[in-house]
């Protein structure tokens, strides 16, 4: 990853929540969420990860759905509109968007 931003990173009892988007290398954005469970009697944690991808010929397309500024990239428009917020709402209005996204997750 090239450069990220951090959107959550919090506990909520024993729960551990974590969410960032970044730029990767090949220019794709992506939102990655992790949330970690309570620990179970053998001391190990029920996982959820996901990760939602805008590839990089989309990221135009995000950009004027996220209202960037004429001289700001994505992610700085992320940090600006959505840290205060813990990004709650952001994979949502990607996903229902017109801009093509593709959502993976992970569960253990």
């Amino acid at each position: 990853m090239v450069k990220s931003v951090r959107l959550q990173d919090r506990m909520n009892g024993d729960i551990h929540l974590n969410l960032w988007a970044g730029l990767e290398d090949n220019g794709d954005f992506t939102i990655n969420g992790m949330d970690l469970g309570s620990r179970d009697s053998d001391g190990d944690r029920s996982e959820y990860e996901w990760t939602v991808t805008v590839s990089r010929e989309n990221v135009p397309a995000l950009a004027r759905l996220l209202g960037s500024l004429p001289d700001e990239d994505v992610l700085e428009t992320v940090e600006r509109k959505w840290v205060k917020v813990e990004g709650e709402g952001l994979d949502k209005l990607i996903r229902e968007s017109d801009v093509p996204s593709e959502l993976e997750m992970y569960i253990r």
